[in-house]
């Protein structure tokens, strides 16, 4: 039985994501963030936090973004 139920989740699933050409459109914003150098992990786990816990991780994400931008224009700028 539960292997009929996997299969018909997987199989439901895929047509899903057919249709909206993105894989789970709720999710996008948070696949969005890999992009910016951030690990899907660590996103994955803020959303099972609680609030609290959920909003001083992002804000420490933003910072590590924000550390890495000035770095990149500190070696920007020793290059020229």
């Amino acid at each position: 039985m539960k292997k009929i139920f996997k299969f018909m989740i997987v199989f439901v699933g895929s047509i899903v994501k057919e249709k909206n050409g993105k894989v789970w459109e709720n999710e996008g914003k948070w696949r969005k963030k890999k992009g910016n150098g951030e690990k899907r992990g660590e996103i994955k786990k803020i959303k099972k936090m609680n609030n609290k816990n959920k909003k001083e991780m992002e804000k420490n994400i933003k910072k590590k973004m924000t550390m890495r931008k000035k770095n990149k224009k500190k070696e920007q700028k020793e290059q020229k």
